[in-house]
């Protein structure tokens, strides 16, 4: 799509073709983000940490801006700063353990249930999520990654996003059975 003066852009997310509504410089700083990310990510020494130090140097210049990458499967919106990629490269067996119980209770039950307390950006439900019968219930306080929670996963109906809780009853937790 062309964009014309301030008006709204649609960036197609390209390993889910979601598409997301931002402004001119935000698509601008998300694309630069992007790729300065991935290329510290595949880089190795000296161009690791002089692709390290641009990352550093945007997140201050333009206040950590918001990047797109693949993490378990799914395009997902996270800050610049954010380090789970870092963490997914540089230890191979990290944040694997939920896709493993997500198989298993697939196999056992036929779908998945589940309350994600510090959501995040939604990177756990990405890791469990496997079919459309899974419904989460994913509780983020903090407003900025609220913000990206819910462009990562307001668009689900499976995925219900919350930014706090209190004593309302809500459907989906009047479905849990507590072991």
């Amino acid at each position: 799509m062309k964009c014309f003066g301030k008006i709204k852009c649609l960036f197609l997310c390209p390993t889910t073709d979601k598409i997301l509504r931002l402004g001119i410089s935000e698509r601008k700083n998300m694309k630069i983000a992007t790729v300065v990310y991935k290329q510290c990510l595949a880089s190795k020494g000296i161009r690791r940490k002089a692709w390290s130090f641009i990352r550093r140097a945007l997140i201050k210049l333009l206040s950590d801006p918001i990047c797109s990458l693949t993490i378990h499967g799914r395009c997902l919106m996270l800050p610049l700063s954010h380090s789970l990629p870092n963490y997914l490269k540089q230890f191979t067996f990290y944040d694997r353990l939920p896709q493993r119980i997500s198989t298993y209770i697939h196999q056992k039950q036929g779908y998945l249930n589940c309350i994600d307390v510090g959501a995040n950006i939604g990177d756990t439900i990405a890791s469990f999520y496997k079919e459309n019968t899974d419904t989460f219930l994913a509780i983020e306080p903090n407003p900025k990654f609220n913000k990206l929670l819910v462009e990562n996963w307001a668009w689900n109906k499976n995925v219900t996003v919350v930014s706090d809780i209190s004593c309302i009853p809500h459907p989906f937790v009047q479905n849990l059975l507590i072991m």
